[in-house]
């Protein structure tokens, strides 16, 4: 599926109802969620607002990736 689709699909439903999304894009995560929750080997490995999951740290800790998060 197309960005523009994906980003299309998400501004039909936003604010109007609760919507769950999974998603492996992280920037369309923090973008439209207001609730983020990781999932690491089926527990959940962290949760709350976007900005607080979607750390360097927690970057690290699930895929051993280094990235700065802006």
């Amino acid at each position: 599926m197309s960005c523009r689709l994906r980003t299309e699909q998400l501004h039909i439903g936003y604010g109007k109802r609760t919507i769950v999304m999974v998603a492996h894009d992280l920037n369309h995560a923090a973008l439209y969620a207001g609730h983020a929750i990781a999932i690491r080997q089926g527990r959940i490995a962290r949760q709350g607002p976007p900005a607080a999951v979607t750390t360097p740290g927690m970057l690290r800790e699930m895929s051993g990736v280094e990235a700065d998060v802006r």
